[in-house]
This record gives C-alpha cells, structure tokens and sequence, in this order.
C-alpha cells in the first residue's frame, strides 16, 4: 500500500520550526496556507485556495501533469527507498527516504536554490549547484555521487530547475496570489524575502516484508526576512522527478 500527500501553501512569519523526525510529517509553525493538496486516495492534484484556480485557466494541462509527476515520485521513491535499504543491508522494519529542494527569491532580487537528500533521520547527499556536484557524507551515498556525478547534463538540469523554472513558479503563485489580496483591500509587507521549497518523504514500515510507503511532498512559499533563512536552511533534509538511485 503507498499513501501518497502533496501539498502547497503559505507561511508568514520571522521564525519557521520543522519537526523531522522520520514518523512525523513536517510541522509549521506560524500561519500557514496550504493553496494545493494530492494525496493517494483521490489520486488527484487539487487546488485549495480560489487563487490557484487560475493556474488551469493559464495551463490546462498543470493539474494533469502534476498528478501525473506525484504518481511517478511516488513509484520511484519505493524503489529508492528499496535500493538503499539493502545497500545498508537493513531488514523490513522502518526506514524512511525524505527529499528538500527550494529556491529564494530574496528582498535584494538576489536568488537562491538547494536540494537534499535524507535517509533515516541523517543527511544523505546535497546538492552543490556551483560545482555542479553531490556531496555524499558516507560511503553509501558515495556509491550515488559518483553515479549522479558521471551524468553532468543531469546536474545541469537540477540547477536550472532550481535558478530559474522554481522561481518562475514562484513569481506565478506569488503573482496569483497577490491579485486576490489586492481584491480583498489587503497586501503584503516590502522587504520580504519568499521561499518556495517541496518535501518528499517515503517510509517503509512493515516488518513483515510488504513495502509500506507514505509519500508527502510539501511546496512551500514563506515570507522571511532574510536574516531568518539560514535557520530555516538548517533542516537536514528533505519535487519534481529526480534521478534514480539505482
């Protein structure tokens, strides 16, 4: 049995706590806005918020290939999570594979990106998109680095998703939902830096053998000032589809 939970939302505030403990999905603190949910019982991408209703009038196809990407993420991260439990040479019992990616859009129009990977509550390899390179902090996930590494187009890809089509998206959603706020009289603060950042997390828990997988996926845009972001960025861990372990 795979569940699988997509969402987007909103968070306003200075501070932003997670709670990444591999049984638990992230917690938020603050307020927050989911604005977009898929989970595997409706197999189906669906908007929360009237603002997002707009991005299917632009881009008719968004809700289907998006449905169509969880989908796979989800098939792939079961065999990711499959791949590295033998590599480990663990049994059936709980593991978890969770993935971070984001992009800053900051105050000064600077822009910022990263990507992570983590198994089992540890970092497991991140993304260094000035180098063009994973880093792997044990031999395991060596194993990935050098397969990721030999495929520089790949990487390519991952930091031009994360400089400019994940900003592209957050310009959209940021530009759909200001809209609704100009209607509504209201309106968001200057010096705002926004963070729009997904989380994938699968976990295996059966110890009798069956693949039992939970899949959240978060995408979230949070209006920081900026000197909070580096607390934000000290998570562990944490799309669109990446490439396989194997």
């Amino acid at each position: 049995m795979l569940g699988l939970i997509f969402q987007l939302g909103l968070i306003f505030g200075e501070r932003v706590v997670l709670d990444l403990r591999p049984q638990l999905s992230p917690k938020f603190l603050l307020l927050s806005e989911v604005f977009l949910h898929y989970d595997s019982h409706s197999r189906k991408m669906e908007p929360r918020v009237s603002w997002m209703e707009k991005v299917g009038k632009e881009d008719p196809n968004y809700w289907v290939r998006n449905t169509q990407m969880a989908r796979d993420t989800e098939e792939a991260s079961r065999g990711d999570l499959e791949t590295l439990r033998l590599r480990y040479n663990q049994s059936k019992s709980l593991h978890t594979w969770q993935r971070m990616y984001g992009c800053e859009l900051r105050a000064d129009g600077s822009r910022g990106g990263f990507d992570q990977y983590g198994y089992d509550g540890r970092t497991f390899l991140t993304f260094d998109k000035e180098t063009l390179t994973w880093v792997a902090p044990d031999p395991q996930a060596q194993i990935t680095k050098r397969k990721w590494d030999a495929l520089p187009q790949d990487n390519h890809r991952d930091k031009s998703y994360l400089e400019e089509e994940c900003i592209e998206w957050l310009e959209r959603y940021l530009s759909y939902r200001n809209e609704t706020l100009q209607s509504t009289g209201e309106h968001q603060g200057p010096g705002w830096t926004f963070l729009l950042y997904g989380w994938i997390s699968c976990t295996h828990s059966d110890p009798l053998g069956s693949l039992v997988c939970s899949l959240l996926a978060l995408k979230r845009i949070l209006p920081l000032p900026s000197q909070h972001l580096s607390r934000m960025r000290e998570v562990q861990f944490g799309s669109y589809c990446g490439q396989p372990l194997t």
